[in-house]
């Protein structure tokens, strides 16, 4: 017989037991309950059922791979703990997965001590610099004899201010007490309630030359 003429039609059957009627009689109603016979072919393999491949992780591969995450390097280091988790526990773990554990286990109460520290904040800014008497002197002495006093570059100024107060003002100061940052708005408002010109930005060489006095500056260039 060829392949073409082959058909469930030519596949041997067998019968399951007999189909049986139950009757069942009550003093009001009768019940008939028929268990119908299904052909069994034989050759025709059952569809198997789809196989599950998802995961459960243990608390112990969590740990793996927070380890690996806390002490690996940035660069390609999910497709090295990838790597290593299929070593050790047979299983491969996918993007999405390792990110959910990842972030699950930095928010944990149990794990929060190795979690790597946030940033430290931002040094504090220097607002009101009159409470430091000796600090505003020194840096009107240097306003004063500095060659381009004509016209003051602020990036200049907030270098100085920086350098004045840490070698003269600090020391004199707490232990815990650091540097403030000095920003443009502080040294605009100094410059200004000094009555000194200035620029917001660094100049090229080429504009300092003797003419530059006489040709004339912007106050807020």
């Amino acid at each position: 017989m060829s392949a073409q003429q082959f058909s469930l039609s030519t596949l041997p059957t067998l019968e399951s037991p007999a189909a049986t009627t139950t009757t069942t009689t009550t003093n009001t109603t009768t019940t008939t309950t028929t268990n119908k016979a299904k052909p069994i072919l034989f050759g025709i393999s059952p569809t198997p059922k789809a196989i599950s491949s998802r995961h459960a992780y243990t608390d112990e591969e969590k740990e793996f791979i927070r380890e690996l995450y806390l002490t690996l390097p940035i660069d390609k280091r999910f497709e090295t703990i990838q790597e290593k988790f299929k070593e050790k526990y047979d299983c491969e773990i996918k993007r999405g997965t390792y990110y959910k554990i990842v972030r699950d286990l930095s928010t944990n109460e149990s794990t929060s001590a190795a979690v790597p520290a946030k940033k430290p904040r931002a040094k504090p800014r220097m607002t009101d610099s009159s409470k430091y008497p000796e600090f505003e002197k020194r840096m009107l002495n240097w306003l004063r004899r500095t060659k381009y006093r004509d016209c003051i570059e602020v990036p200049v100024m907030m270098e100085k201010a920086q350098k004045v107060f840490k070698e003269n003002i600090l020391p004199t100061l707490p232990p815990d007490t650091v540097v403030p940052a000095f920003g443009k708005g502080w040294c605009i408002g100094f410059l200004t309630r000094h009555g000194f010109n200035y620029r917001t930005r660094r100049l090229r060489g080429w504009f300092f030359t003797p003419d530059a006095k006489r040709v004339g500056v912007s106050k807020n260039r």
